[in-house]
């Protein structure tokens, strides 16, 4: 296994283009070209994490937060040279994967809403609205169930709630099998009536190319045929942060209770009082979204840190503020590529910093 097909894995599950702009995210160090001898997940490139990587031999460092560098990039000299440079002689490979996964679906914010036990989920901030595209297929009556179940497993067929949503129709394909083909039914040399089935389904952008290639791979056909049609539909809303209600009333002593038993922060900076119904959540610094948490008449909430302005608006808006820490809302990061790596990657030396 190369690192570019583990860079395919997480790309798959939060592609880059849903990063905020200017976001370093992607390749930061080393070659994605390179054998993956072992991986280590962590939030930040440190002195310990790549102590802890080439400890462990993993050569792939799979971190949160970008490389900070100068605008003239990295320079071989100074003191985050000096952090890096035993990962360089190691020819390790760094990759980043940061806001995309705090916006992604089932990313950071949605992990922190999950754990902090909000309902009727939000976004706060829209950020992106995804294409939608209409994947038609034509199938073999007998390989029919295989091919639906591959697709929509890649991530096909999904509508709001529901999933595994496609449509059949039946009827007969016609082919000429050429001399140098290898026709899974029908005969060469001689023009063939199959009976078939038109299956039909919806794709977000997103998962177009896992789609298409999960098609391929199940279809009995030496040459499979079907169409892709981009939708006029507006696919899903994806953005920064999130905004959801608690199930019950609590109040705002209980709720920092709550917020210190879910995320174990090393400590916690609250400033509020009465009661919590309705919270917005952003990991990380949530400076950037406080007007859209007053928009969204939210009455509490929990980032990992604001600076003085955001802080100050917030208070003179009567919001309730629970700062829990940078490392401690985004520290997630570790479990959500946890479950995706169990899910994709089999019989790999992956091992997980924090």
């Amino acid at each position: 296994m190369q690192h570019k097909e583990v860079f395919r894995i997480l790309e798959n599950f939060a592609p880059l283009k849903l990063a905020l702009p200017g976001d370093n995210c992607g390749l930061q160090l080393g070659s994605l070209n390179d054998k993956t001898k072992g991986i280590l997940v962590c939030v930040d490139v440190s002195k310990a994490t790549i102590k802890q990587a080439i400890a462990k031999k993993a050569n792939l460092i799979v971190s949160h937060h970008p490389i900070k560098t100068s605008d003239k990039g990295l320079q071989a000299s100074g003191p985050l040279w000096e952090i890096l440079k035993p990962a360089i002689k190691k020819d390790s490979t760094i990759i980043a994967m940061h806001t995309n996964y705090d916006i992604a679906h089932g990313g950071l914010n949605d992990y922190l809403c999950k754990t902090l036990e909000l309902t009727n989920i939000q976004i706060l901030q829209p950020t992106y609205i995804e294409k939608l595209f209409k994947l038609v297929t034509f199938v073999p009556q007998a390989a029919l169930e295989k091919v639906r179940y591959a697709i929509c497993s890649a991530g096909a067929g999904n509508i709001g709630n529901y999933s595994d949503c496609t449509f059949l129709s039946h009827g007969i394909g016609t082919f000429y099998a050429g001399k140098k083909t290898h026709p899974k039914s029908g005969k060469k040399g001689q023009l063939n009536r199959v009976g078939e089935a038109r299956l039909e389904t919806i794709i977000p952008e997103s998962k177009l190319l896992a789609v298409v290639s999960a098609l391929l791979k199940a279809h009995p056909y030496e040459e499979p045929a079907y169409d892709i049609y981009p939708l006029l539909n507006q696919g899903r809303v994806i953005g920064i942060g999130r905004v959801g209600m608690l199930k019950n009333k609590m109040s705002f002593q209980s709720f920092c209770n709550l917020v210190t038993k879910k995320l174990k922060p090393e400590l916690i900076v609250p400033h509020g009082k009465g009661q919590v119904k309705k919270v917005a959540v952003s990991s990380g610094s949530g400076r950037g979204v406080i007007e859209n948490v007053i928009n969204s008449g939210a009455d509490t909430f929990v980032t990992g840190e604001l600076n003085h302005h955001a802080r100050l608006l917030a208070m003179d808006y009567g919001i309730n503020l629970i700062e829990a820490g940078h490392y401690d809302t985004e520290i997630c990061f570790v479990d959500v590529v946890r479950k995706l790596f169990k899910e994709s990657l089999y019989n790999a030396n992956v091992y997980y910093a924090g």
